[in-house]
């Protein structure tokens, strides 16, 4: 067996232990980041100190920098806050609290400090929302008593605590009432509106994520082979764990957030920074904000109820209720919603509904010819998709259509995740995909397609439970690249 294979075995009996590429220590420093090392219990080389998150001198560039789908899952996780968007128990683990649930509770319900400007206690605050998420997940029955009685919370948390006492008691998560839809910009490419009230929470995004990124780098190393170092593991660990990660961080510096219903549009200039508008509507620590903007250099103007800054060309507005940030001017609808988009469905039970007037990338999609688009989705009940396109002539639309009948049957084969393919994919979760596909119903009037599909008594996360199985990435397989190692 070759250096490599060695490296391989080694790698993989870390990885089957500890979740972990080379095991690292975090400890919170005084002003409340994370540092971290090689545990220095594993021996050998004393690698270098990692702070593994950035200054955000430059916040509007550090968060451009983050990949798209992580404002995807801010946006739509469903009912959760910001802080909980992270790994709760792996983050409290590594930051060394106790998991048994006997402590998890205690901590969750003890008192707090009063004053949550000091950095370490902006922590504990934010680490008693996550307590209580782990309690939630193991379903604490002791939990619900405690946390029903707690009144002194902030809104947050207390919104937190209600959504575990119904889970663990097994009721829908409690959602605010919210009034109707305002401030739509009209003048849009791209009108997306999300009510994060109805989409069901996902609760395995981390590690199903965290199984894709670990098997995708293992690939990286079995070609490499010898030449990757300890410090590359580490280096390499700190990655995937800031991913994560980062939704507290943003949440403990600059405030965290409750979301319940978002607008966001879009305009593209040629040659010109993407123009945005993004109202949120939920639950905003302003003071927080104004706090951590001060802290950056940034131009802020701090009112009693609200807070204003100017981050380079943007504009942000946050109040208790609402959050509003924008690049560029827009016209606004502020007396209701107009009839051509409440035509379209904006405005309604959806839980995701997505405006293209110019469809970005429309030469990547599956069907040609595309020039406008209206993507709907809904959860009450079910799974059910929903897609409205305008193309240039009839014909177009029927070859589409047509392609799209042809999506019924397709042979649906287990999951990879790079060239290694998953073993024991669940045969009853690629059923339950081409049952859902089976009832795609197309329709096409002029130049208009209509589709729908749909899957009774079904989430996002239940539907596709099983189609890639996360239990397969260990142990590493004997073909692919696992075989080229021996």
């Amino acid at each position: 067996m070759t250096r490599v294979a060695l490296l391989l075995l080694a790698l993989a009996a870390v990885a089957q232990a500890q979740d972990e590429f080379y095991e690292t220590a975090w400890i919170v420093g005084e002003d409340g980041g994370l540092l971290g090392w090689p545990d220095p219990e594993l021996g050998g080389e004393m690698l270098k100190t990692f702070k593994p998150f950035p200054v955000f001198k430059d916040l509007a560039a550090e968060l451009a920098e983050q990949p798209l789908w992580w404002a995807g899952l801010l946006v739509a996780a469903g009912p959760t806050d910001m802080a909980s968007l992270c790994d709760p128990e792996r983050h409290l683990k590594k930051t060394n609290e106790s998991l048994f649930d006997e402590q998890l509770l205690l901590w969750a319900t003890g008192e707090m400090p009063r004053d949550l400007s000091d950095p370490k206690a902006r922590r504990l605050s934010l680490d008693r929302i996550l307590r209580m998420r782990v309690l939630g997940s193991r379903r604490a029955q002791a939990a619900v008593g405690w946390l029903t009685e707690l009144s002194t919370l902030d809104p947050i948390t207390r919104r937190a605590a209600a959504d575990v006492v119904a889970m663990i008691e097994g009721r829908r998560l409690p959602a605010v009432e919210l009034g109707r839809l305002a401030a739509i910009p009209l003048d849009s490419d791209v009108l997306i509106v999300v009510d994060q009230r109805r989409i069901p929470p996902w609760r395995d995004y981390w590690r199903v994520l965290r199984t894709y990124w670990t098997r995708s780098s293992r690939q990286v190393i079995a070609r490499v082979g010898a030449a990757i170092a300890p410090s590359d593991f580490c280096d390499a660990q700190w990655v995937l764990d800031r991913d994560s990660e980062m939704f507290y961080e943003v949440a403990r510096r600059f405030g965290n957030a409750r979301l319940d219903r978002t607008t966001l549009a879009l305009r593209f200039r040629p040659g010109a920074p993407t123009e945005f508008q993004a109202r949120a509507e939920g639950t905003f620590e302003f003071e927080q904000l104004a706090a951590g903007c001060v802290a950056l250099g940034a131009k802020v103007q701090p009112r009693e109820d609200s807070t204003g800054v100017e981050l380079n060309d943007v504009s942000i507005r946050a109040t208790r209720d609402t959050f509003a940030a924008s690049r560029g001017t827009w016209k606004l609808a502020e007396a209701g919603i107009p009839a051509d988009l409440a035509a379209l469905g904006l405005g309604g039970d959806d839980a995701i509904w997505i405006h293209c007037r110019k469809v970005p990338f429309a030469d990547k999609l599956p069907v040609k010819g595309v020039e406008t688009l209206t993507l709907r989705a809904s959860f009450d009940g079910g799974v059910m998709l929903r897609c409205r396109a305008g193309f240039g002539d009839a014909e177009a639309a029927k070859a589409a259509a047509a392609e799209m009948e042809r999506w019924k049957g397709l042979k649906l084969e287990p999951a990879t995740i790079g060239p290694v393919p998953l073993h024991d994919v669940n045969p009853a979760a690629i059923a339950r995909v081409r049952v859902f596909l089976a009832s795609l119903a197309v329709s096409v009037e002029g130049a208009t397609l209509t589709a729908e599909c749909s899957a009774k008594g079904e989430t996002p996360e239940s539907l596709l439970a099983g189609v890639v199985d996360v239990a397969a990435v260990y142990p590493w397989e004997e073909e692919g690249e696992g075989a080229e190692a021996k």
